[in-house]
């Protein structure tokens, strides 16, 4: 059963009026949308996206050693933090960060983000819509980190959960960065030059011979969900996913996947 907007309320978070808050909060914490399982006690998780902090919620509520979080919108970030300061979780620790995780084949440095909000075809705002990938209006510098530079700076003790939702940057920062340390990954994607989107990968966001490291010898030319699930388990895991449906009933550029480390 969803949570109202009061029983959202008696967890710590407070959804803005005429926005898609609550049903982000319901995903992550009543609906499980990432599949996360019952406990995950001991483990560390890097939150990518963290919006207003559903899911760092919902990873404290299993029993997580540490939850590391990362939202660049300036907004959403003040109401994580306000949700941070009124949890009350016996143990476990959260860490906030006002930062987009980016790309590891690029130095630590300012993105140009767009805030949003997006207003959705219900007319409800769409708070979680910004991106540092497709650069449009309403845009202002944040601090970005590289993936591989993060796992540097957390030194995260295993299991480690990364979870991915970022706009389109799952893509440069899946496909650049050292993915050995993670157990576990999740996240959202979102298709370029697919047969569901034509749009291309806007240019800062291309992985090829010359940008992404020697692992790519050619310029990847799509972003999809079967590149990604190929691409995943070349790197040691068993995927999963579905893509989501548009309101008319077309198939979605979106979808979610869900990749575990093959055991040895």
């Amino acid at each position: 059963m969803n949570l109202t907007a009061e029983g959202a309320r008696a967890l710590g978070f407070a959804p803005r009026e005429g926005t898609n808050d609550l049903a982000v909060i319901n995903g992550c914490v009543e609906l499980n949308e990432y599949r996360l399982p019952d406990s995950l006690e001991g483990w560390t998780v890097l939150d990518v996206g963290a919006h207003v902090g559903a899911f760092a919620v919902a990873c404290l509520r299993r029993g997580a050693r540490r939850v590391v979080s990362f939202e660049p919108d300036p907004e959403n970030y003040i109401e994580m933090i306000r949700v941070r300061n009124r949890l009350r979780i016996a143990k476990g620790t959260w860490e906030t960060w006002l930062a987009a995780c980016w790309r590891s084949d690029q130095g630590a440095g300012y993105l140009l983000f767009h805030t949003g909000p997006l207003r959705e075809q219900d007319g409800t705002l769409n708070t979680g819509g910004g991106d540092v990938l497709e650069a449009r209006d309403r845009l202002h510098p944040v601090q970005g980190y590289g993936l591989d530079h993060v796992v540097r700076m957390v030194t995260p003790v295993a299991p480690l959960l990364l979870k991915l939702d970022c706009e389109g940057s799952e893509w440069p920062i899946l496909y650049t960065s050292n993915l050995a340390p993670f157990d576990r990954i999740v996240g959202e994607y979102h298709e370029f030059g697919g047969p569901h989107d034509q749009k291309a990968m806007p240019a800062h966001g291309i992985v090829g011979p010359d940008a992404g490291g020697a692992r790519w010898g050619h310029l990847i030319d799509r972003y999809t969900s079967e590149h990604l699930e190929e691409f995943l388990t070349g790197e040691g895991f068993v995927v999963e996913g579905f893509r989501h449906q548009e309101p008319d009933g077309s198939q979605s550029r979106l979808g979610m996947f869900f990749a575990d480390r093959v055991k040895a």
